[in-house]
């Protein structure tokens, strides 16, 4: 295969990347979502979507850090990537909503819950592509698996501590 054979399917490098990012935000998607309808509570369902989040970034390095690259995969210019980042973004957002429906969390803070929720989420990712969360789980003695559910169950108590 040359590498000009990619350009004959796409118009570019950036369409190229977008196609990718298209496709890694699809796969995250259809994760969460799975992981989503498997919890058996809507508290452990935003916990399972947060754990398979991190557990997607270390399965698939190179997708999780184009997704998360827009001036590689130029989703301004490239709607598929940004309506598929969307799209998942949107499964924590109905999950949080079923913890506000549940009366779990309160629904004034519905937004800046997903949004911090999902912050934790991709630093602990990140940490763990970047070696840092293995390193500072062996510091304290567990491992990086353990180390992200104990965050995870923390955090949760810490949002909603009457569920």
């Amino acid at each position: 295969m040359s590498t000009d054979a990619p350009y004959h399917h796409f118009a570019d490098r950036a369409a190229l990347l977008a196609a990718l990012s298209t496709q890694g935000f699809q796969l995250l998607g259809n994760e969460v979502t799975a992981a989503r309808a498997a919890a058996d509570t809507p508290l452990r369902a935003l916990t399972a979507r947060a754990e398979t989040y991190v557990r997607f970034s270390r399965e698939h390095p190179g997708h999780f850090r184009l997704m998360f690259r827009p001036e590689l995969s130029q989703p301004d210019k490239h709607s598929d990537a940004m309506d598929a980042g969307d799209a998942a973004f949107a499964v924590l957002v109905d999950t949080v909503a079923d913890c506000v429906a549940a009366g779990l969390l309160p629904g004034d803070k519905a937004d800046t819950i997903a949004v911090a929720w999902w912050g934790l989420a991709h630093g602990l990712a990140s940490l763990w592509l970047d070696g840092q969360l293995e390193k500072r789980s062996a510091q304290l003695g567990t491992e990086a698996p353990a180390l992200v559910d104990d965050i995870m169950r923390t955090f949760t108590a810490l949002i909603a501590p009457s569920a």
